[in-house]
This record gives structure tokens, C-alpha cells and sequence, in this order.
């Protein structure tokens, strides 16, 4: 009863130029969907893998991109029995590449399931303004259809609807693509958060 928690910080700023009404059409070379950050196995890559293998059986123009700078070879064999390999393109991006590129996305996955705070990546999708599919042990600060997709933990068909619900309805991913950018402008800039710490220290010190 005597901790205090402040959440970390994303560079909201960094992606208002780039922000751009989420309820255009997808390119005419098909859907794009995102994945940004490392490919340790607790991401959860192989869940997404096969997961993106139900997407393509009902939307075969769709592509993954992966922003990372991690090696995909240890997940080679996995993209290449589901088939999917082909449909998947690898981006080693800068930082200041990632709203650029999150821009031209239609939905935005998280495919961890377990997480105790918030991952990272969750929030530049949510400062991009992006409509999220998440397993819900990795996204525990946003609601179901309020902010995100949130799905039961390891669900593959599950992730798979999420995600081809966001890509036909969207109106709906519009919107809680909007709804998690006004969350992050509202709880998680780094500004807020040294604010937070400051007013933390005084409380401290004048203690």
C-alpha cells in the first residue's frame, strides 16, 4: 500500500505526422498486417505464425510485415510448413522509420500472452493510432472492443477472427484505433510520466 506505480512512456509526438484516417481502403496490393519488436519465443511468434495461416485462408492477399531487428531464422521452418512465407516481409527498422511504417498498416498484433506490465510495442501501435488484436494476458490496461481486440490466451483461431473481424469492419477498427491513441495521450507520455515521479519526490521529500 506504499508503492506507487508509474507507467512508462512512449514518444506520442513522434507519430502525429504520420497519423491518417484508419477507415481507408487497404492498398491495392491487400491488407498489411504488423508485428514490431523482437522474436525471442516468449513474443509468441509461432502463435502468430500460425495464426496469420487462418488469416490467409480467408484473405490470401494479405501480408505480414515484421519490424525487427532480430534474426527470423529460427522461425524459417515454422513460416515455411504453414505455407506462409511467401505472404510475410521482414523490415530491419529504425526507430524513426516505425510511425512511417505503422501508418501504411491496417491492424496491429501482439501475440504475447503473458506480460506483466504493458509491452512496448502495444504502446507505439496505440500512439499510431492503430487498431490492436492482443492476447489478453499481455494487454491488461485495454477493454475489449474499447480499445482492442482482446482474445482468450493461445487462441489461434481466436486471433485469427480478431484480426479478420478489424480487417472487414472498418468502422470498428477506426474506432478503437482512435480510442487507444486518446488513452496514450491521456496516461502514457513521457511527459505525464516525469510529472508523476517529480510529484512523487516532492510528496517524498516534503514527508
Amino acid at each position: 500500500d506504499r508503492a506507487r506505480v508509474i507507467a512508462t512512456g512512449v514518444e506520442a509526438a513522434s507519430f502525429e505526422a504520420t497519423l491518417r484516417d484508419r477507415s481507408d481502403a487497404s492498398p491495392a496490393d491487400g491488407p498489411v498486417i504488423v508485428y514490431a519488436g523482437g522474436l525471442a519465443p516468449f513474443h509468441g511468434i509461432d502463435l502468430l505464425l500460425r495464426s496469420f495461416r487462418e488469416v490467409l485462408r480467408a484473405r490470401p492477399e494479405a501480408t505480414l510485415w515484421i519490424l525487427t531487428k532480430s534474426s527470423f531464422a529460427p522461425h524459417e521452418a515454422l513460416a515455411d510448413s504453414l505455407a506462409v512465407r511467401e505472404r510475410v516481409r521482414l523490415i530491419d527498422a529504425e526507430f524513426r522509420e516505425l510511425p512511417g511504417l505503422l501508418a501504411q498498416a491496417d491492424v496491429a498484433v501482439n501475440p504475447r500472452v503473458e506480460c506483466t506490465g504493458l509491452p512496448y510495442k502495444l504502446l507505439n501501435y496505440m500512439a499510431a493510432g492503430l487498431p490492436i488484436v492482443s492476447f489478453e494476458g499481455s494487454a491488461k490496461t485495454l477493454e475489449h472492443r474499447g480499445s482492442a481486440w482482446l482474445v482468450e490466451n493461445g487462441s489461434i483461431p481466436g486471433f485469427a477472427s480478431g484480426v479478420l473481424r478489424l480487417l472487414t469492419d472498418r468502422t470498428l477498427a477506426a474506432r478503437l484505433g482512435e480510442a487507444a491513441r486518446e488513452k496514450i495521450l491521456a496516461d502514457n507520455r513521457w511527459e505525464d510520466s516525469a510529472r508523476k515521479l517529480i510529484e512523487f519526490y516532492r510528496e517524498v521529500l516534503n514527508s
